[in-house]
């Protein structure tokens, strides 16, 4: 190869199921980061992750995996059913049983909270 005929790789791809991010953090919380990063050998970006799929379990109970899979205690869904858009929700019961009801609204921030009721009252074995 001569000088002006460089062989270079196109950059990588994201996954489909990634996409790159950028975040701003306080100084206290990058030295935090690093501080770990330093200690326990996990990259940065993955304790990243971590906390925000934790924050996300928490926080976010109509989120479900890749082709509507249950994930764990976010194994709830929220859809509309019928011409009028009221909401049904549909979560597991604490025999693992998949239940449905209406939720009687076409608000989702309130068939958000009667789900993530039903789904408490499933992991206290109501």
């Amino acid at each position: 190869m001569t000088r002006d005929t460089v062989a270079t790789m196109p950059p990588p791809r994201p996954s489909p199921l990634t996409r790159p991010v950028s975040f701003r953090f306080s100084r206290d919380v990058w030295d935090a980061l690093h501080a770990i990063k330093a200690r326990d050998g996990v990259p940065v970006s993955e304790q990243v992750r971590r906390a925000l799929d934790a924050w996300i379990q928490l926080k976010a109970p109509a989120v479900t995996g890749v082709n509507g899979t249950r994930t764990g205690p976010t194994a709830g869904k929220i859809h509309a059913s019928g011409k009028r858009g009221i909401l049904s929700i549909r979560y597991y019961d604490r025999h693992g049983r998949q239940r449905e009801e209406s939720a009687r609204t076409t608000d989702w921030a309130t068939a958000a909270r009667l789900l993530a009721v039903r789904e408490a009252e499933a992991t206290r074995g109501k």
